[in-house]
C-alpha cells in the first residue's frame, strides 16, 4: 500500500486538533457562562456590592508526590478554569481557603519560591487575590514551625500573627491561622489569639465610635469570617443541603469529625464566633460542600459555608462560590466547573467518530500497487 490522497488525513489530523480544542478550551467558557452572580433581594447601587470569588484546597503538587503528567494536567484545568471565569466574571476579588500547595508543609526554601511563582502563574490578576494558610501549606498544628509560618505568610506580604482583618467597599472580612486555634497558648497561638481580641475590638469601635478612643475610617458591619478549618461540627450529617459536591454516601456523612484535625475544637469556634460575631463563615479543608447553622449566644444565627475543593484531583466537578456582598446582606452560589468525567466522555466519543471517519476513508488515503 502506498498513501494516494492526503487531504483525508488532513482532515482526521484537524479534527483531532478540533477536539482537543474543545475538551482543553472551549469547554470551560461553554459550562462557566451558565454561571451568574447571585442578585441581592433589594435594589441596591451597583457600585456599592462587592463580588467576590471563594475557592478552597488547590492543592498545587510538589517535587514529592504525584505523577508529572497529572501534576501538569490538574495545573491546566485549575488554570483555564479561574482565568475562564474571571475573564466572563470579573470578580473584585479571589480568597483562596487554604491549602494552595499539597506539599508546602515540606518544601525547601527554593521549592517554595517555585511554588509561590506558579501559583501566581497558574491564577493570575494578583492585585485581586487574598490568600489564607492551610494545613498543607504550614503543617498541622503539631508539625508547624515559626520559619514555615514567616516564609509563607512573607512570600504573600501578610501578617505573621496569622489574623488580620481585610476590608474592601466596606464589607469587612476576618481571616484567622486554623492552626493557631489550637487553644494551648503555643508560641505562635497566644499572638493569634491576642489578635484576635485586637480585631474585636477594632470592630467595637466601629460599631460604637462614640464610646471607643480610637477612630476607623471604615463604617462598622457585621464580618465574613474565613478560615481553612471549619468550625465544630461533628460529622458532614449536619450539612443542610443536598447539592453536587456534598458527600453522597450516609457511611462518609456519619464519619466523626476529629476536632483540631477536621475542624476547630468547640471550645474555639465558640470564642471565635463570640469575639468576631460574623454574619457568614466560609471555610475548606473537608474538599466537599456542606450549609449549616450556627447559634450565637444572642440566638443570631450565622450561616456556614464549607467550599469545595477546586482541584480535579480532589473530586470530579470542582466549584467556585460565588458573593455578592454589602454591608448589610450577602448572597452566595455556586459556579461548578466542567465535570471530568463528561470531558473523558467526549473525548472517547469524539475519538470514535474520528476512528470511523478514517475508516470510511481508507480507500481515499491508501492504494494498493
Amino acid at each position: 500500500m502506498r498513501l494516494h490522497n492526503c487531504k483525508p488525513i488532513g482532515q482526521i489530523f484537524g479534527l483531532v486538533i478540533l477536539l482537543m480544542f474543545l475538551c482543553e478550551y472551549l469547554v470551560y467558557y461553554i459550562v462557566i457562562w451558565q454561571c451568574h452572580w447571585p442578585e441581592l433581594a433589594s435594589d441596591r447601587n451597583h457600585e456599592s456590592q462587592l463580588k467576590a470569588f471563594f475557592i478552597a484546597d488547590t492543592h498545587l503538587l510538589g517535587t514529592r508526590l504525584g505523577h508529572w503528567y497529572d501534576k501538569l494536567r490538574r495545573e491546566w484545568q485549575m488554570h483555564r478554569g479561574f482565568v475562564t471565569a474571571t475573564q466572563l466574571l470579573k470578580p473584585d476579588v479571589t480568597f483562596f481557603l487554604g491549602d494552595l500547595f499539597d506539599e508546602g508543609k515540606w518544601a525547601s526554601e527554593q521549592d517554595l519560591t517555585d511554588y509561590v511563582d506558579r501559583f501566581h502563574s497558574l491564577f493570575p490578576y494578583e492585585d485581586k487575590k487574598v490568600v489564607l494558610v492551610g494545613n498543607h501549606d504550614i503543617g498541622f498544628h503539631y508539625d508547624v514551625t515559626d520559619k514555615k509560618r514567616k516564609r509563607f505568610y512573607g512570600a504573600f506580604a501578610q501578617d505573621t500573627s496569622g489574623v488580620h482583618r481585610f476590608t474592601m467597599k466596606n464589607v469587612h472580612f476576618v481571616l484567622v491561622d486554623s492552626m493557631a486555634m489550637h487553644g494551648d497558648n503555643c508560641e505562635f497561638c497566644a499572638p493569634a489569639m491576642k489578635k484576635v481580641e485586637t480585631v474585636s475590638n477594632e470592630l467595637r469601635c466601629m460599631e460604637d465610635k462614640n464610646n471607643c478612643e480610637f477612630s476607623y475610617s471604615h463604617e462598622y458591619s457585621h464580618p465574613i469570617l474565613l478560615q481553612h478549618f471549619p468550625l465544630f461540627r461533628k460529622n458532614d450529617a449536619e450539612c443542610h443541603s443536598n447539592d453536587p459536591d456534598d458527600l453522597s454516601e450516609k457511611k462518609e456523612k456519619d464519619k466523626p469529625f476529629r476536632p483540631q484535625w477536621d475542624c476547630l475544637s468547640e471550645q474555639s469556634s465558640k470564642l471565635l464566633l463570640e469575639k468576631i460575631q460574623p454574619r457568614l463563615v466560609l471555610s475548606g479543608h473537608t474538599h466537599h460542600g456542606c450549609k449549616n447553622l450556627h447559634t450565637l449566644p444572642n440566638g443570631r444565627k450565622v450561616p456556614e459555608w464549607s467550599v469545595a475543593s477546586f482541584s480535579w484531583r480532589n473530586r470530579n466537578n470542582p466549584v467556585i462560590v460565588l458573593a455578592t456582598l454589602t454591608q448589610e446582606e450577602f448572597v452566595l452560589n455556586k459556579c461548578y466547573l466542567p465535570q471530568e468525567s463528561t470531558v473523558i466522555n467526549i473525548y472517547i466519543l469524539g475519538s470514535f467518530l474520528i476512528f470511523l471517519y478514517a475508516i470510511a476513508n481508507r480507500r481515499k488515503i491508501f492504494r494498493r500497487f
